[in-house]
């Protein structure tokens, strides 16, 4: 009876092993080329954190927004506010997220022309992809640069 309980039980792990792999697989081919993948984190599950970068002539606060779309035309999903330049931390869920930060000059919170902004991930920014974030992940280290505006 012990032999045969221990047998099924390894067929039970084995089993559940490879319901793992498959599912990593299949999620694993779903992501975009060059995605940026965020590992556990089990204090502070499903986050995104980073410095925003800016040295222009502008003053006033720093709004930071994760937005699912890569054109910023939805509602953001996360945001947080900051006194000037320096570290930031959005607190999301699974998914995709494109980061936009920019300086709130008129002081309305929300995005308007002609407002210094940086952004990472966008359709507007190249050099970077999206930020994934898995289940209890988290991906720290993103910064994020604001160029200084020619106004």
């Amino acid at each position: 009876m012990r032999a045969g309980g221990a047998i099924f039980k390894l067929r039970k792990e084995r089993s559940s092993v490879w319901s793992l792999i498959f599912l990593a697989l299949i999620f694993g081919w779903a992501l975009p080329a060059g995605a940026i993948i965020g590992g556990a984190s089990p204090v502070n599950p499903e986050r995104i954190g980073g410095s925003v970068i800016y040295e222009g002539p502008h003053k006033g606060k720093i709004i930071v927004e994760a937005h699912a779309r890569s054109d910023f035309a939805d509602a953001p999903v996360s945001s947080t506010v900051l006194e000037g330049p320096g570290e930031y931390e959005l607190k999301v869920k699974t998914g995709f997220y494109y980061l936009r930060a920019f300086v709130d000059l008129n002081g309305n919170g929300v995005f308007d022309a002609g407002e210094p902004v940086g952004e990472y991930g966008s359709s507007n920014d190249k050099t970077q992809k999206a930020v994934v974030i898995l289940p209890l992940g988290s991906k720290i280290g993103i910064d994020i640069k604001i160029p200084r505006s020619k106004q």
